[in-house]
């Protein structure tokens, strides 16, 4: 054999070799990101192009690799990228039916964006479909990041829209059942939705939203029990905006410097561990309060209004009642939110000094826009009265 011979031989071998072991790679699925992909394709600027087995053989550009995924419905194609800033300069939507998880290095190294002149987003998956460990710049009047199946993941994401001109949304799940966790929203606060909410039971877990003219918009009437834990929501022209959809879950909220905290046109959404700097009113605001009487002796008098519906129009707690009784002996005053069907808090004092008093709520219990607080009380002999005032704290 000749010496060039022997030469073209060693690097078919080697070409050979490097295929193998790309390939293994490819039906191992990177079983080290604990996902039994059926592929794996990798994403590099300094690939050569050709097939993205490897990443000596990347694709240059998300774009390239996503078309290359598999179309089968029973194929999930994972896409590796490499740290680098990837502008993908589609029009419109650039849309991916196929399943697909994209898996970035690190979510300050990986950038997507879309400059087209004519672009409208960023990156639409329609497929089963995870994105994790990017930055999402969205500019103009474009959205961000679209995921349309149910069971999406968007996980340890990054976006930026501080340089929007018009109304987009950071980050858009449309399907049920799936999960966005340690998200990091930086906004514009004329323009920015942070989070477009249309599916259902989809839980929103360590959530930072800043600047954002609305932090989380829920709009569909289809979006109902969704979970939201640990959210931070600070700088915005409006945190939360509650219009259709039913029995939302909130848990650990933290409210700071935004315009408006929640608008909410439900009213029928669950809240623990909500905080904020919130101001207290007493209600109503004069000295002679809602008079509420009494029943005959140790018996409780008709349930009175001492909040009305129309008059709440953010979630709010109750943190203190203000009595004025009106003989000296002892009451006892239960307040209701369903019209004295049952009772949240109990509260007993003495009117032996015949003269105001206040006492602080116990209850936990975080009140939807438009409940109606109402109250009945009784005494010791009966047929008497107390003058009643209402301390609350709204978001």
């Amino acid at each position: 054999v000749s010496a060039a011979e022997g030469l073209r031989m060693s690097i078919a071998t080697e070409e050979r070799l490097l295929k193998l072991i790309e390939r293994q790679e490819d039906m191992l699925g990177i079983a080290g990101l604990g996902r039994a992909n059926t592929a794996t394709l990798h994403v590099s600027p300094y690939g050569d192009g050709s097939d993205g087995l490897s990443w000596r053989t990347a694709y240059q550009t998300p774009p390239d690799a996503f078309d290359a995924c598999s179309a089968d419905v029973n194929d999930l194609t994972l896409v590796l990228v490499a740290p680098g800033t990837y502008d993908f300069n589609l029009t419109g939507q650039p849309t991916w039916t196929q399943n697909i998880v994209v898996q970035g290095s690190h979510r300050d190294f990986v950038i997507f964006t879309n400059t087209h002149a004519s672009a409208s987003c960023v990156l639409r998956l329609e497929g089963l479909s995870a994105v994790q460990d990017i930055t999402v710049t969205h500019i103009a009047a474009d959205n961000g990041l679209l995921l349309w199946a149910d069971g999406a993941r968007a996980n340890r994401l990054r976006f930026i829209s501080s340089a929007l001109t018009g109304a987009g949304v950071s980050l858009w799940l449309n399907g049920d059942e799936g999960k966005a966790t340690d998200i990091d929203i930086e906004g514009n606060a004329a323009w920015t939705i942070g989070i477009n909410i249309l599916g259902a039971r989809t839980h929103y877990e360590h959530i930072h939203i800043d600047d954002c003219g609305t932090g989380i918009w829920i709009h569909n009437a289809g979006a109902d029990s969704n979970l939201f834990e640990d959210v931070f929501i600070h700088g915005c022209a409006l945190g939360i905006d509650i219009d259709s959809g039913n029995e939302q879950h909130f848990k650990d909220i933290l409210f700071l410097g935004n315009t408006r905290d929640v608008d909410d046109e439900v009213g029928d959404s669950h809240w623990v561990g909500i905080h904020g700097r919130f101001d207290v009113e007493i209600l109503p605001d004069n000295f002679t309060g809602v008079t509420v009487n009494t029943g005959a002796a140790n018996t409780y008098g008709a349930d009175t209004e001492l909040l009305s519906a129309a008059s709440r129009d953010n979630p709010f707690r109750i943190v203190a009642v203000h009595v004025e009784p009106s003989t000296s002996e002892w009451y006892k005053l239960r307040l209701s939110d369903d019209g004295g069907t049952s009772f949240f808090d109990e509260i007993q004092f003495d009117g032996t000094k015949r003269e105001g008093a206040a006492a602080p709520s116990g209850t936990e219990h975080i009140f939807n826009a438009g409940t109606r607080i109402s109250g009945s009380v009784k005494d010791v002999s009966g047929g008497d009265n107390v003058k009643v005032w209402i301390e609350i704290q709204e978001c």
